[in-house]
């Protein structure tokens, strides 16, 4: 069905109309299929209307007075089946010519269907008089103007399609059906039927078709590259969430339904995407601004040219002087020249997973001078690590994590044993993991770890009292949140309390009512608490971080244990950075983190950085950089940087795993990879060049082109093919814009390489979708057991 859209806009022509309603439909690929059939009808016989006319013209060459009976008869036929053929175009593409210029006129506003109209009325009318009369025909002329206008604004619209079907295919890669399980076993379903809670089965090589949470077994991996664009397979834990068009690659799954398919996080990207296509940048509007402007310069000009010929040559001329300067000066062009280069990048960008909403964002984007980068959850990682802990005494606990960056080495800390009860350990972790809080996660991941580690660095020691009991089991209970300190957390004292060293004792003070308390948080929490912090714990952690990175455990009046805690860096963070110098622009770090450690972010990146900033003092360095360097784009999270991000010219925001629909952002990134930004600077930069040289040959072309056809020396017909030509001179022009190349992914080794998992998931169907786009055929590397084939389907 046609959208209302179609039939509220305004369009200069029938052509623009025409294609419009091609490219706008619900059922887009059979809308073309019609109009292709239609044009192809007509064009037919438009072509035999040409065959017949070539034979007339021939009159030109002799004497047409000595013609024998014999071929007078031939060419009085070949007249009337010019004529013939030249009916069936106007009934297909006429009669929707003259409905789109009544309706034009009925609104008192006159376009150039108007005008088209006009001129091949007058011709076939003049041609059908001169059938009966005996002068010259010029019904070529109307069966090949209206083929040709149509024609040309049906390629534009195949163009249009064409750049918004890259999404449509990733789209079309979900399955159509879902193996639900119940407690009648497992049922066929569609995916729009499942809601939140439902169990689904999934068997290997099958992709998901909702966005869910992983329930069995305890790991899995995944493809998510349909989403994400990552080049492996992702290891997966139960309670996970998986995002829809994610492939299961190592074995069956079960999950639980997250949302509906409609609202999964691939639906949204596909919904944004369609709405930034229909959105408008200035240079679109400035050029639906000029088109009636045009439209009645053409208008004028084609009256003036009708005078001057019909008083110097007659009426026959001056039509067909008139017409070729309306035909060949359509303004089409003009829109064309920037609606399809900003489709075209539009959907080139979110098939990398850049989300650019809109053609006004898009320009924007292209004029930004300079950047700034929030910190946290931007140029560094959305969970901080805990990179070194100690007991009370300032002694390590074994400590080993990852690089922080690609530059730099593990750091791996050791020690034998520390006198910290293991009881304390063991509710220290229950708590942490019961909080949300983002420091919370970290120390219960880093106790987790370390509980792993220790008990098989400790297994094979032959003293008993020495090893290390697993963290099993707490005797807490729910921990109590202290808004901007920490946690407090009851705990019960039992007897036997287990530890990491021989030496340690039952830790803790009793209150009154049988219970002791652990504090967890900051030193404000531990000085409230009464709990001491011991000279060697303080020294050790003066030379170890700053009082904003560590969070304590405080239990019976004393700090027993210290974890440091530090962002990880982005490993890409560098060569986005890097990246956008060298695009020129202007780079820094704004964060409302401390200035300690923001400053030392800022020399490992090398870069200007400026911590300890409110949301106000953000905003008022945006305005100063905007006064002094130029517009500014800022790129942070998507919701704590609300304000900054609505003060920048342009505003980016890292959208992996949020819902689209609340991140205000001008720009998403859907894959949190920071190089896309600098990515998208490179395509809205082209694709404003592009729009340029587009607009640049409209008006060159435009403007040469009516001054040859009032000459009168410019054939209808040709007029028409002239702007055929410039259409496909635009169209190939404004597809440069999906030849921006996406930053180089990193390359799988040898191993890697060889894995039937890993090599299944690089030659997915989905590579069509993703950074490169191209268009490779569907391969089914991974072995694929389709368990849909044994389940009963389910009755609706």
């Amino acid at each position: 069905m046609r959208s209302a859209a179609v039939e509220e806009t305004a369009y200069c022509c029938f052509g623009c109309r025409f294609a419009a309603s091609v490219a706008d439909t619900d059922d887009a690929d059979d809308a073309t299929r019609r109009a292709a059939t239609r044009l192809g009808i007509a064009a037919f016989f438009a072509m035999n209307v040409m065959v017949f006319s070539m034979a007339l013209w021939s009159e030109h060459l002799y004497d047409a007075s000595r013609l024998q009976p014999l071929e007078r008869a031939v060419r009085d036929l070949f007249r009337w089946l010019a004529f013939i053929g030249t009916v069936p175009v106007l009934l297909l593409l006429g009669v929707p010519l003259g409905g789109s210029a009544w309706r034009e006129l009925s609104r008192r506003r006159p376009s150039m269907d108007v005008l088209v109209c006009a001129g091949v009325l007058a011709a076939f009318a003049m041609s059908l008089w001169h059938l009966w009369t005996g002068g010259p025909l010029y019904f070529e002329v109307t069966a090949m103007v209206l083929v040709l206008v149509p024609l040309g604004r049906w390629i534009e619209a195949q163009a249009r399609l064409h750049a918004g079907r890259l999404l449509d295919r990733c789209g079309g890669l979900l399955p159509q059906r879902a193996v639900r399980l119940t407690s009648d076993g497992p049922r066929i379903v569609a995916p729009e039927l499942l809601r939140p809670g439902d169990r689904i089965r999934l068997g290997i090589g099958e992709r998901l078709a909702v966005d869910a949470t992983l329930q069995e077994p305890a790991a899995a991996e995944f493809d998510t590259r349909l989403l994400t664009g990552e080049s492996r397979p992702v290891g997966r834990v139960r309670g996970d969430e998986i995002p829809a068009g994610a492939l299961a690659v190592s074995t069956d799954v079960t999950l639980v339904v997250l949302r509906p398919a409609d609202r999964s996080r691939l639906a949204q990207i596909l919904g944004e995407a369609r709405r930034a296509r229909k959105s408008r940048g200035r240079l679109q509007r400035l050029a639906e601004r000029l088109t009636p402007w045009f439209t009645a310069l053409v208008a004028t000009t084609a009256a003036g040219t009708f005078l001057a010929h019909q008083a110097r040559d007659g009426t026959e001329t001056a039509i067909l002087s008139a017409l070729a300067v309306v035909l060949i000066a359509c303004p089409c062009a003009l829109t064309l020249a920037t609606s399809l280069t900003v489709w075209t990048a539009l959907q080139r960008a979110a098939a990398v997973g850049v989300l650019v909403r809109g053609g006004e964002a898009l320009e924007r984007l292209a004029t930004v001078k300079a950047v700034r980068f929030d910190k946290t959850g931007t140029l560094t990682r959305d969970l901080p690590n805990v990179r070194a802990a100690f007991d009370e005494s300032g002694r390590p606990l074994e400590t080993a994590r990852g690089p922080r960056s690609d530059t730099e080495t593990p750091i791996v800390e050791t020690a034998a044993s520390a006198a910290l009860p293991l009881d304390v350990l063991e509710e220290v972790r229950a708590a942490a993991a019961a909080s949300p809080h983002p420091f919370s996660r970290a120390i219960a991941r880093f106790l987790r770890e370390f509980d792993e580690r220790n008990s098989s660095f400790h297994g094979d020691n032959d003293r008993a009292g020495d090893r290390v009991a697993p963290l099993r089991s707490t005797r807490c209970g729910e921990p109590t949140t202290l808004p901007g300190r920490g946690l407090r957390v009851d705990r019960r004292p039992d007897g036997a309390t287990r530890a990491l060293s021989p030496a340690a004792r039952p830790s803790g003070t009793c209150t009154e009512s049988g219970r002791s308390v652990i504090w967890i948080g900051s030193r404000q929490l531990m000085d409230e608490a009464g709990c001491r912090i011991s000279e060697g714990l303080r020294r050790v952690l003066e030379h170890t971080a700053d009082e904003q990175s560590c969070v304590y455990v405080g239990v019976g009046g004393r700090v027993v244990a210290a974890f440091v805690i530090d962002d990880e860096l982005r490993p890409e963070a560098s060569q986005a950075l890097a990246a956008c110098r060298r695009l020129g622009l202007d780079v820094g770090v704004l964060s409302g983190d401390t200035a300690a450690r923001v400053t030392a972010l800022g020399r490992v990146l090398s870069v200007p950085a400026i911590g300890g900033c409110s949301p106000h003092q953000k905003t008022q360095h945006l305005r100063d950089v905007r006064a002094t360097i130029g517009p500014v784009a800022m790129v942070g999270d998507g919701f704590n940087d609300a304000a900054a991000l609505s003060a920048a010219d342009v505003a980016v925001a890292m959208a992996a795993g949020v819902d689209l629909t609340r991140v205000v952002a001008d720009v998403c990134l859907l894959n949190n990879d920071l190089r896309g930004f600098p990515w998208a600077v490179r395509l809205a930069r082209r694709a404003r060049t592009i729009i340029r040289q587009n607009l640049l040959w409209s008006f060159g072309y435009n403007t040469v082109g009516m001054l040859a056809a009032a000459t009168g020396r410019l054939n209808p017909v040709l007029a028409a093919a002239l702007m055929f030509v410039s259409s496909l001179v635009v169209l190939i022009n404004a597809q440069r814009a999906a030849g921006v190349p996406a930053w180089t992914e990193p390359s799988l080794n040898a191993d890697e390489r060889s894995s039937p998992a890993v090599v299944g998931a690089n030659r997915d169907p989905a590579d069509g979708c993703r950074a490169e786009c191209t268009e490779s055929e569907p391969v089914a590397a991974v072995p694929t057991r389709d368990i849909a084939a044994s389940v009963p389907e389910a009755t609706p």
